[in-house]
């Protein structure tokens, strides 16, 4: 009707277009009046509806939910939870509690063992390299016999005999080295939970307080050029493009740390670079090519501490932060040779008992509630997340300590073996 109307308008003056209009207004406004009468109807037949729902569910709910037996399921499911969750919480303070301190006198007796140990071990280690030396110049010499000797009956040949037997007595003498080298690391075993506390608790290293000086990214990495820890070029090349000063000079500082910590790193075929990429991934590592920042994140460091903070205690290590990615960065750098995060990964689980019992804590359980839920994907993250909060966390948990051990004990203790 309004809409017929309106097509009239356009034919009619100019008064009586005002008096249409009148009528159109009249007849909308009577319209939006039935309208708002109908809504509030609605609206009150509709909060009473399920008001009175409401009123009713608990009696709906109390014939057809609580009978006997399923208030008796429910009390056991609840009860069944309860115990589960004391089970981890009470497997967690167990290994935590395994965190000891110790004296200096303590401590100074751990590494005076350590030294006689490694002493040993070091002699037992250069006869094993040079048993495997001459393993490999056996066998190049019996792959150029073969070649030189092709279509004649080799094994009736008593020089490729000689070569052949020599070889296979040598590997047996590689595999007794090895045994002793094996029962070396086992004999440091003992004294390295007091040098793991030094490291954690007493361990003072030279900080550099120009880094606080520093004004850009290009001044911080003069400054790590000028320690000698990167180069410009080369395998351990260093090249921090488009990274936030603020989180240049966090890197510095937990290379300082790492380096002041593991010697033994400096200068190791592995770089330190960022890249442009749409991943989600913060950063990545591994011994071959280094530790990779995601220039996406690092260029807006505030914003990168406040997505980690977010995730911290449950996605990421409690008592951790944004830094702190850089220790974890570095575990990958130090153990992904040689499968040596796995390596680690078994010993930990082992000594702290991690498995369970049939009904008890699961072990992803374990980690995932003492660690990290990153740190249950596997071997390398677990190391990794546990290392990241040992050396960033003032209370690192007792996985976190324990993976400490292991990495010194190999990387520092046995640098050369693994």
């Amino acid at each position: 009707e309004i809409h017929k109307k309106l097509e009239k308008l356009s034919d009619l003056k100019y008064k009586e277009a005002s008096r249409e209009r009148e009528e159109i207004e009249s007849i909308k406004d009577k319209r939006n009046s039935n309208f708002i009468e109908y809504m509030e109807d609605r609206d009150f037949i509709t909060s009473n509806y399920y008001q009175f729902l409401d009123y009713l569910n608990p009696f709906i709910n109390d014939v057809y939910a609580n009978t006997p037996e399923q208030i008796e399921a429910r009390r056991k499911k609840q009860e069944e939870k309860e115990a589960k969750e004391k089970a981890l919480k009470d497997k967690i303070d167990e290994i935590n509690s395994s965190v000891k301190s110790y004296s200096d006198e303590e401590i100074q007796k751990a590494f005076e063992e350590v030294e006689s140990i490694q002493k040993t071990f070091d002699e037992n280690k250069e006869e094993y390299n040079n048993l495997k030396s001459q393993i490999k110049k056996y066998e190049e010499d019996k792959v150029k016999f073969i070649r030189e000797n092709l279509g004649s009956d080799i094994y009736k040949n008593p020089e490729y005999m000689e070569i052949v037997n020599t070889k296979k007595e040598l590997e047996q003498q590689k595999e007794e080295a090895w045994e002793k080298l094996n029962e070396m690391g086992d004999k440091l075993n003992p004294y390295m939970a007091p040098i793991a506390y030094y490291y954690l608790n007493k361990f003072t290293y030279e900080q550099d307080s120009q880094i606080n000086n520093c004004k850009t990214t290009d001044d911080v990495i003069n400054l790590i050029k000028i320690k000698g820890w990167y180069s410009e070029k080369g395998n351990n090349a260093l090249e921090l493009k488009s990274v936030d000063v603020d989180a240049a000079k966090d890197i510095f500082k937990c290379m300082e740390k790492i380096f002041a910590m593991f010697p033994e790193q400096k200068g190791a075929d592995a770089s330190f670079d960022t890249k442009n990429t749409s991943s989600s991934v913060w950063a990545e590592a591994n011994f071959w090519s280094g530790v990779t920042l995601n220039r996406k994140f690092w260029k807006n460091y505030q914003e990168l501490k406040s997505d980690y903070e977010r995730t911290t205690g449950s996605f990421h290590p409690q008592g951790t932060d944004a830094k702190d990615m850089i220790f974890h960065e570095y575990y990958h750098v130090m153990t992904t040779e040689n499968d040596l995060a796995n390596v680690i990964y078994k010993a930990v689980t082992n000594r702290l008992k991690m498995k369970g019992q049939k009904g008890g804590p699961k072990q992803t359980e374990l980690i995932k509630a003492g660690i990290s839920e990153y740190a249950t994907k596997n071997a390398d993250e677990f190391g990794a997340e546990s290392f990241c909060q040992a050396l960033g966390s003032k209370n690192p948990t007792g996985f976190a300590v324990e993976v400490f051990k292991e990495t010194l004990k190999y990387k520092k203790y046995m640098r050369g073996l693994i």
